[in-house]
């Protein structure tokens, strides 16, 4: 199924087509900001996953099952704004 390159919806940014950035991105910024405060927080200060640090000082990723309710929700919120700008780049 092909995306709908040229369109001036109201609830969703154009596609980025290489030519019309400077549109593209005050769209998404709005679009992203529209989704949710923290949507947008995870765009602008960065998201990574929870580490853990062991008895050996040897650092690795924190299984996801022990997340705090924090933990998960900036997870949620930086999945979200990555699936926004994956689907509106062509």
């Amino acid at each position: 199924m092909e995306l709908i390159k040229e369109d001036w919806s109201t609830t969703l940014p154009s596609v980025l087509d290489g030519i019309n950035y400077s549109c593209w991105i005050a769209r998404m910024i709005s679009f992203l900001k529209s989704i949710d405060h923290k949507t947008w927080k995870a765009i602008v200060a960065g998201w990574s996953p929870p580490q853990v640090t062991n008895t050996d000082r040897v650092v690795s990723p924190e299984p996801e099952n022990e997340w705090t309710v924090a933990e998960d929700e900036g997870s949620i919120k930086n999945s979200r704004a990555l699936d926004a700008i994956f689907n509106r780049v062509d």
